[in-house]
């Protein structure tokens, strides 16, 4: 299983893929501790993998396909955990935030009985990405910083790159550039790792931090090799992000032919993706990209579209932000 893992990793998704499926199927013929791990191990890996290229359905399925033998192998164990994690994060993407808590929650459950710190991290990641995006800022904040600081610690940077990417759209969308480069800076810019897919999502985060502390030629390397990477490794919702952020620099170059490019593509990809949550947020820079031109109504149009979505999803951290640059109209 660490072979397939490593081929994600590496950015070799059909090779890693195929290794990974293979364990699934010898997996379920053994039965000693070892082969157990690693079939668990391999749905863990393949269902993210799935999850990063957008098949939020099929990440689904691949669980419902495996989900009595994964019964039988988890029960009660770090694997359950983890898994519950990613579905948490599933039912995020597809705006069942209700669904998402109940599976942070019983993540919670299972890895606080559990000795292993690293992936006990899943914990407060979890909690403390549901927690920021329902409005209880300081305590998502927290919990997400125990996640980071102790992955950090244990140089864990699988769990590490996922939770530097929530910490850092958070805190961007506040202005927070200084700190949040210092955290992404190590990795982004190791020309030895900076390739790997779990650094990619981060090479967005580096370009939103680089533009809003005045280094568009910076920031904009950092979009390029995101963008390139992204497409080779398939990696949909990191392209997102990376429409996103190319969004907000041109909203703020003036730059509005390009702002409306990028906008409409991310549109489109959210509803494809049916992805509401990203579509909210591409809604806000819609909204933003009208005020700048002084186009009140439609400004104001994609603004409410955006907060409907946020009270649809029970959000609560850019909601307050959408309401303000409404207010501001």
């Amino acid at each position: 299983d660490m072979h397939g893992i490593a081929l994600l990793e590496l950015g070799h998704r059909d090779a890693g893929e195929a290794i990974l499926f293979k364990v699934l199927e010898q997996g379920q013929q053994l039965q000693t501790p070892s082969a157990k791990w690693a079939f668990i191990h391999a749905v863990i890996h393949l269902y993210d993998a799935l999850q990063q290229s957008g098949e939020f359905a099929r990440a689904e399925q691949l669980m419902a396909e495996h989900q009595v033998f994964i019964d039988r192998v988890t029960i009660g164990g770090v694997g359950l955990g983890a898994l519950n994690f990613f579905r948490g994060l599933n039912a995020f993407y597809l705006g069942d935030w209700q669904q998402s808590l109940r599976f942070y929650a019983s993540s919670t459950q299972v890895l606080n009985n559990q000795d292993i710190h690293i992936v006990f991290s899943y914990s407060p990641l979890g909690m403390g990405h549901h927690a920021v995006i329902t409005g209880e800022y300081v305590r998502g904040k927290e919990l997400l910083l125990a996640a980071i600081n102790a992955t950090h610690a244990h140089r864990y940077f699988y769990i590490l790159r996922k939770a530097l990417v929530i910490f850092a759209e958070i805190e961007l969308a506040l202005g927070h550039a200084q700190d949040v480069y210092a955290w992404l800076e190590p990795h982004v810019t190791d020309p030895l790792r900076s390739t790997e897919t779990t650094v990619t999502p981060l090479l967005m985060m580096a370009a939103w931090a680089q533009h809003l502390l005045g280094n568009d030629q910076a920031a904009e390397a950092f979009l390029e090799q995101g963008i390139q990477q992204a497409q080779a490794q398939r990696q949909v919702v990191a392209l997102l992000d990376a429409l996103r952020v190319r969004a907000i620099i041109a909203i703020d170059q003036a730059q509005w032919g390009v702002a409306q490019q990028a906008l409409a593509d991310l549109r489109t990809r959210c509803t494809a993706l049916s992805y509401p949550y990203a579509h909210a947020k591409a809604l806000m820079h819609v909204g933003q990209l009208h005020q700048a031109q002084r186009d009140v109504v439609r400004a104001r149009a994609a603004y409410l579209e955006a907060l409907g979505i946020c009270d649809q999803l029970g959000e609560c951290f850019y909601r307050p932000l959408i309401a303000d640059r409404l207010v501001q109209l």
